[in-house]
């Protein structure tokens, strides 16, 4: 069978026009998306507050408190697990990874400010260079990364006054600061009425059944018990960031009138295997009457918001009724459970 001139100009024409419609559906949908940003950009310009855009979590839950949510945050849903308040609007946009945000997103998201801290100094590269861009540090100290000295009130202060200036309200924060203060006082007497005056206590992250972290001097938590007039125990010499990683056998060097606060998130795995655990079981902190309180997650590399939900946190769970059985409870499923999805999550960030 012969293909004639026709059917051979008839066939080229056809691939043509299939490989034209192929490109315009490509570019309709790019358009699709572009308008799709846009369009929500728009929406949120309505009101006319300066849109900012952070990777990070500490700033963005401070603008949320002034009630001026960033435009778009670094890993949105890492947030939700790991700080949980204050919670983000849904119109908050994940830009990507707190360490590598997408830069075609913030361009097209146009943000009239970024903040940031030296810890993502590296991503301002990649940030539109008519973009103004700020760092807020809290009263951490990212140059000398000193372990030794403990963060003070006014610094964090200092930095939450700042932004304030930066998107406009200035009364807000101040209302903010002072009223804060005011919380963070009032959950330390809530707690030294169930627990007693200047209270020992260690705080500690679990990550697994061999090790914690636990809090010290330079921490935001060690300021916060001191506002709540508690006394923080440090199990280990901090890191630059407060913490210190140790292993969980050190639970026995915890003096009798010291009790343990354990923050969330713990994976229902680690539960298991922690109730389960002989080192645990023989430890003090087994027995019913035992000073023990899982808390509700807190952030601990932030500002003010932090002390803030650390306090309330704390004093929401010591004025419960005391019930040991629900303080590491978990699915008895979690036995035949083999993985453990938020201990690999705490490994990402």
């Amino acid at each position: 069978m012969f293909i004639t001139f026709s059917s051979k100009k008839n066939w080229l024409f056809g691939s043509i026009l299939l490989l034209i419609s192929g490109l315009l559906l490509i570019i309709h949908q790019s358009n699709q998306d572009s308008y799709q940003l846009q369009n929500l950009k728009q929406n949120q310009k309505k009101n006319k507050y300066i849109e900012v855009i952070t990777p990070d979590w500490a700033t963005g839950s401070t603008l949320t408190e002034l009630g001026l949510p960033p435009l778009g945050i670094g890993d949105k849903e890492g947030y939700r697990v790991w700080v949980a308040t204050p919670k983000l609007p849904q119109s908050v946009i994940d830009v990507g990874l707190r360490t590598a945000p997408n830069p075609e997103l913030i361009s097209l998201l146009r943000p009239d400010l970024i903040i940031d801290n030296p810890y993502y100094e590296d991503n301002r590269s990649i940030y539109d260079a008519n973009t103004p861009v700020e760092s807020i540090t809290f009263g951490f100290d990212f140059e000398n990364m000193d372990n030794t000295k403990p963060l003070k009130w006014s610094r964090m202060v200092d930095s939450t006054l700042k932004i304030g200036r930066l998107i406009e309200r200035p009364r807000r924060t101040e209302h903010y600061i002072e009223s804060s203060r005011q919380q963070i006082e009032a959950a330390g007497a809530i707690v030294q009425q169930h627990l007693g005056t200047n209270r020992k206590m260690v705080v500690a992250n679990l990550y697994s059944v061999q090790q914690m972290n636990s809090f010290g001097i330079n921490s935001t938590i060690r300021l916060a018990t001191d506002m709540m007039g508690l006394d923080l125990v440090s199990l280990g010499t901090s890191s630059a960031f407060g913490v210190a990683s140790i292993p969980l056998h050190r639970i026995y060097d915890i003096p009798a009138d010291t009790c343990l606060i354990i923050m969330e998130p713990i994976s229902p795995f680690v539960k298991y295997q922690l109730k389960n655990s002989l080192l645990w079981q023989h430890s003090r902190f087994s027995e019913p009457n035992a000073c023990l309180y899982v808390i509700k997650p807190v952030w601990h590399f932030g500002g003010i918001n932090v002390l803030l939900q650390f306090s309330n946190n704390l004093a929401e769970e010591v004025a419960k009724p005391r019930d040991y059985n629900l303080v590491l409870n978990t699915d008895p499923k979690i036995e035949e459970s083999k993985t453990d999805p938020i201990h690999t999550k705490a490994h990402e960030l």
